[in-house]
């Protein structure tokens, strides 16, 4: 899950990325207890999160900008989408 969608492609990226990593790291951190229901819901997270890179400006996710404000807002988002599955249980 260190892959990132690439939009231009519209598929996961083969290359990793460190900031991403992060955010998904602690989104999914937060809520441990939930993973379980996280394994099971694997596919739609997965389409939450491609649609998260398309709805976001290119670089949120992988790092471009690496400003505290940046790393926290990767961070939020990822989380919110996560939240999402956690209410729908």
């Amino acid at each position: 899950l260190a892959h990132p969608w690439d939009t231009a492609k519209n598929e996961w990226s083969r290359r990793p990325q460190v900031a991403f990593a992060d955010a998904v790291m602690v989104g999914l951190s937060r809520f441990r207890s939930h993973a379980e229901h996280f394994v099971s819901a694997r596919e739609k997270i997965l389409e939450d999160t491609a649609a998260l890179f398309r709805a976001n400006p290119p670089g949120t996710f992988t790092g471009r900008g690496n400003t505290k404000r940046d790393v926290q807002d990767r961070i939020r988002l990822y989380e919110e989408m996560l939240q999402r599955h956690v209410v729908a249980e």
